[in-house]
């Protein structure tokens, strides 16, 4: 693009050193602008060396767009320090096209350089949302089974899992009529002949006369009772 401007003579061979002129105005330029949101917003971050003729011309749109600093004498000219020297820097953009080969720097350095950066990063982008969204698809398989076999144990427990800590504490209210079966059951005939065969077994293996209560104590005497008048 500048071989093709400098061919049809629009821009100068040294327009380099014009441009580096044009940034040391804009370096002192930057300093001196006024305490104005606006501007202070867009002049936040800049770096010196990437201020741009773009860049410029939105700088003076900003003045010009104020009233405190856009006004102009009876000449026409600004009468805002600030403002005037945006429009200078400006008018030593546009003279000898300074603002067209510095585009043109841009554009090829956005072609080679930036651009292909960006594809590169929209591909990893690209790869990590893959990656992500099967990892969510994953985990919400797991999800799936983890619930499954949560509700699975909650009807063990002949609750529904709702509020966890409420159901188990009114399940716990069973848990004496459940004792109290478990009891009858131990007093049951069946348990008792249970229990003097075992007793029997462990009497002729061991070869010693051993009583029930040794045997199994922790079932209550009420058992020993049943067992001894069985």
């Amino acid at each position: 693009m500048r071989e093709w401007l400098r061919e049809r003579q629009l821009i100068r061979d040294d327009w380099r050193s014009s441009l580096q002129t044009i940034q040391d105005k804009v370096a002192k330029a930057l300093e001196g602008l006024p305490d104005n949101e606006a501007l202070q917003q867009a002049k936040r971050g800049i770096n010196v060396k990437e201020v741009n003729y773009f860049l410029c011309r939105k700088l003076r749109d900003l003045l010009t767009s104020d009233k405190d600093t856009s006004q102009k004498n009876w000449l026409g000219q600004y009468k805002n320090q600030a403002t005037k020297e945006w429009e200078g820097i400006l008018a030593l953009y546009h003279k000898d096209n300074v603002n067209l080969a510095e585009a043109a720097q841009l554009l090829a350095q956005n072609v080679e350089f930036e651009i292909p950066a960006i594809q590169k990063l929209m591909q990893q982008c690209t790869r990590q949302q893959q990656e992500l969204h099967r990892k969510e698809n994953e985990y919400k398989r797991g999800a799936g089974e983890y619930k499954a076999r949560y509700e699975a144990e909650c009807l063990k427990l002949g609750i529904e899992g709702g509020n966890l800590m409420k159901e188990l504490l009114k399940r716990s209210e069973e848990l004496p009529k459940l004792y109290l079966e478990m009891i009858e059951a131990a007093k049951s005939a069946e348990v008792c002949r249970a229990c003097e065969l075992y007793a029997c077994y462990v009497r002729y293996v061991s070869e010693k006369e051993l009583d029930l209560r040794q045997l199994l104590p922790s079932l209550r005497c009420d058992v020993w009772l049943l067992a001894d008048d069985s």
